[in-house]
């Protein structure tokens, strides 16, 4: 019987534990204890989620929540007590562990909590912030409903995906930063605004700008763009895609540039792609030249150009200014001054607006090739439909380039509309320069070619004041295996102006009606020769005369001025001991001097004068007159064949 009892009450020992240990499961409940952590629910990333055991049965025992599986690492705040949360940071599947506890006995539940959707973002935020990949899918991570401005720092983490409502953009202020690498940034419908940077530094790296530009961030409608940078905002981009803009891929204003970012070491802006903008890649200054690296245009919006709008490339520039082939036409929609030598390479083409140009201050060199020629023209490729090229205090080469249909109004610091204007030495190849409004080919002041081969190959036509402005001594350069030509019978092919004790060789006879007009007073040098072919015609301008120092040899050569009136030009002054000769000319409307009125005057110190089977006449004054002091050399005498005729007389021997 002892032994009895005792077995009993040690089997009944052990029956209470077993139950106690049983009841801790949810079903299989102990007398006083049943967990209940709640319905399953959903939330969005941020929520704060609180965790409520109030639906539990049993009194005085003691919670513990705990996170048993999730998609980050986040933990159960206040997890011991009746205000327990968690806040989740990804999207996905949470599972939370409710137990609850009193002396020996315990019961457990669970609760599903499944995160998804993107984080809305509004308003200004203040405070440096971080913004972390939520989703572990390509859904949206956050969303954008009106303008977000970060006057802080915002960084996003790679594979983030922001999307952002019609009228939404992200602008980053003055005092704002945003650094994002493999970032896309998204419309939620059709098109958003897109991203405004104003601060002092800004790093892009391999991020998607997409459907942005639906409409401008400032007061110009056509600023609309993926990325605008106003202001004196800081960039670097390198590897981002500009898609489906609405307007441009990028918009640069004001003092707004891109630099190296030196502790990232990213590069100011290369390796860019854009993609079918509206508009075209780009509107930006003539400065952003200087870090422009390996673009990518290829699949860019047919018939669109990379703008670049009324600008000035700096002197303080480390580099000369290079216009590169990209495969995409440049567009210049307003005067642009290079402070710097200017370089255009091979294949390049340049459009231009009405009132658009290039001042160089520097040299200019065009690339030009056989196989890729450059091409420059008007955007409206008509005559005179933009205002030209001037290359001040600098040097020109010129090779396989069409400069087309400038001229339409002098550039600054010109008082001649030309389509190229140059002030120090030019070397022009196998170019074409035509459809001028004005001049072709101004040679400015002490401008010069310095060779006859210098100057080969080359087209001027239809340029409707001349095709070539340039000095007296550099007329001989441009006689051979060029093609120059007038634009009608009253426009001279070649405008002469006074130039340098240089040699003169050949005038050639170019078959238009004015073949050469004199635009101010010329001087034949001592010790200088000339020929002047027969059939050429040369006029001179109001006032204008023709010095002749050296030697001269023209047949069959009409000199008159550019309005057939008496006095129309002042005429030929002869004061050489070198050989003269005219032989079946025509000289007529001079003598317009205030003394020593005539068509020809011989001074004392000319030798070896022989003018004959000449005509001689129109004069204000005399045909001839012969100074005190000179011979006659017989030009009177019959045998000449030379007629005289003047309103004062034919002839005139002060002997």
């Amino acid at each position: 019987m002892i032994i009895y009892n005792f077995m009993r009450r040690v089997l009944l020992f052990i029956g209470i534990i077993l139950i106690s240990f049983f009841a801790c499961k949810k079903g299989d409940l102990g007398p006083n204890l049943e967990a209940d952590a709640g319905s399953d629910t959903t939330a969005q990333v941020g929520d704060t989620m609180r965790l409520d055991a109030s639906g539990s049965l049993g009194h005085n025992y003691e919670i513990i929540w705990t996170i048993t599986s999730q998609p980050s690492n986040d933990t159960v705040t206040y997890s011991q007590s009746d205000s327990a949360f968690f806040i989740p940071s990804k999207n996905g599947t949470y599972t939370l562990k409710l137990r609850i506890s009193k002396d020996n006995e315990f019961s457990e539940d669970y609760k599903t909590v499944v995160v998804a959707g993107a984080i809305p973002l509004q308003g200004t935020l203040l405070n440096d912030i971080t913004l972390t990949k939520i989703n572990t899918s390509q859904e949206t991570d956050y969303t954008v409903r009106s303008d977000l401005t970060v006057s802080a720092l915002m960084e996003i983490d790679q594979g983030v995906i922001i999307e952002f409502a019609g009228d939404a953009g992200l602008i980053i202020s003055e005092t704002g930063m945003l650094f994002a690498e493999n970032v896309s940034f998204i419309a939620a419908d059709d098109k958003w605004k897109g991203i405004h940077l104003k601060g002092p530094r800004t790093v892009l790296v391999s991020c998607i700008i997409r459907d942005a530009g639906s409409s401008s961030f400032t007061t110009e409608t056509t600023d609309n763009a993926s990325v605008i940078l106003t202001g004196n905002a800081v960039a670097s981009f390198s590897g981002n895609t500009f898609e489906s803009s609405g307007g441009f891929g990028l918009v640069v204003r004001d003092n707004a540039v891109f630099k190296l970012d030196n502790i990232l070491q990213v590069h100011p802006l290369a390796n860019n792609k854009f993609v079918t903008n509206a508009s075209g890649p780009m509107k930006v200054p003539a400065g952003i030249l200087s870090v422009l690296s390996s673009p990518n245009f290829t699949d860019e919006s047919e018939g669109t150009y990379l703008t670049i709008y009324q600008s000035t490339y700096a002197s303080t520039e480390t580099a000369s200014a290079n216009i590169s082939d990209f495969g995409i036409p440049y567009k210049f929609t307003g005067p642009v001054k290079f402070n710097k030598p200017l370089i255009i390479l091979p294949g390049v083409e340049v459009y231009f607006t009405r009132t658009a140009g290039m001042i160089i201050t520097g040299d200019l060199n065009i690339n030009g090739s056989s196989s890729k020629p450059v091409k420059i023209d008007g955007f409206t490729s008509t005559t005179g439909s933009w205002n030209g090229i001037y290359v001040k205090s600098g040097n020109t080469l010129i090779t396989y380039t069409s400069i087309l249909n400038a001229g339409y109004r002098a550039l600054e610091g010109l008082a001649e509309p030309a389509i190229l204007t140059v002030e120090g030495t030019l070397n022009i190849q196998n170019s074409q320069v035509s459809g001028s409004s004005g001049i072709g080919i101004f040679l400015k002041d002490q401008a010069t070619i310095q060779y006859a081969e210098n100057f080969s190959g080359n087209t001027l036509q239809n340029n409707m004041t001349s095709a070539i402005r340039l000095a007296f001594d550099d007329v001989h350069k441009i006689m051979t295996n060029n093609t120059i030509s007038a634009y009608s019978s009253s426009v001279p092919a070649i405008e002469v102006r006074d130039g340098k004790t240089d040699f003169l060789g050949t005038w050639k006879n170019l078959s238009a009606e004015i073949d050469y007009l004199i635009i101010e007073d010329v001087t034949l040098r001592a010790t200088k020769s000339m020929t002047i072919e027969s059939g050429s015609n040369l006029k001179f301008t109001a006032g204008s005369a023709f010095n002749i120092s050296g030697s001269l040899d023209a047949t069959g050569v009409t000199f008159g001025g550019s309005q057939q009136t008496a006095g129309y030009w002042d005429g030929i002054i002869i004061s050489t001991d070198d050989h003269v000769t005219f032989d079946n000319c025509n000289i007529q409307d001079g003598g317009g001097g205030t003394t020593d009125k005539a068509n020809i005057m011989i001074q004392p110190a000319a030798v070896n004068v022989i003018i004959t089977n000449s005509t001689i006449t129109n004069s204000a004054g005399y045909g001839v007159i012969i100074k005190a002091g000179a011979s006659s050399f017989n030009i009177y005498a019959p045998a000449s064949g030379n007629t005289f005729e003047g309103t004062l007389g034919p002839y005139l021997d002060e002997n």
